[in-house]
């Protein structure tokens, strides 16, 4: 399994890869050999197609000059590794693609107006009194905003750093 960022636009994707031995862009071999390599720059053998089924399965077929430009997946014999084929090879498994999905928190939209405001830290001083609080007061403000700074808890620090977002500082 690998944390692969998805870029570019429908019929021209390209992979990027951000964790395990080697960083940069998947892409097809231009050579005859059933290989798939990392590029530090996208060129038209990182550039793909993709379709994905509502099971997950990914037909991946990247573009350029290489005749063996599916990627698939080959068990090869207890030695798992993606690989990119012609579409008549007997390896058939496809890749599959799932979309980490991370919750949007509006940025110190803390009393849900849709803006930044003085209102915004009038609500973050109601959280830090205890004025407001998630059991009675989740509908009226937004407590994950309320960590403005993002350090992971809602403490006097964020009121310094709403107000210097609202001075534009």
């Amino acid at each position: 399994m690998a944390i692969v960022l998805l870029c570019g636009n429908s019929g021209s994707w390209s992979f990027y890869v951000t964790n395990g031995e080697k960083t940069g862009y998947l892409s097809s071999w231009t050579t005859e050999n059933n290989r798939l390599i990392t590029a530090n720059e996208i060129s038209a053998n990182a550039q793909a197609s993709v379709s994905i089924a509502s099971s997950g399965n990914a037909t991946i077929i990247f573009k350029g000059t290489g005749k063996r430009k599916y990627l698939r997946f080959n068990n090869n014999n207890g030695d798992p590794l993606f690989n990119c084929y012609d579409n008549s090879s007997s390896v058939k498994a496809l890749p599959q693609i799932y979309r980490q999905i991370k919750q949007v928190v509006a940025i110190a939209d803390i009393n849900r107006d849709e803006k930044q405001s003085i209102a915004d830290v009038t609500a973050l001083v109601n959280i830090l009194l205890g004025k407001a609080t998630e059991a009675n007061d989740s509908d009226k403000y937004d407590f994950k905003a309320a960590d403005v700074n993002g350090d992971g808890s809602t403490t006097i620090a964020d009121v310094t750093a709403l107000v210097n977002l609202l001075l534009g500082k």
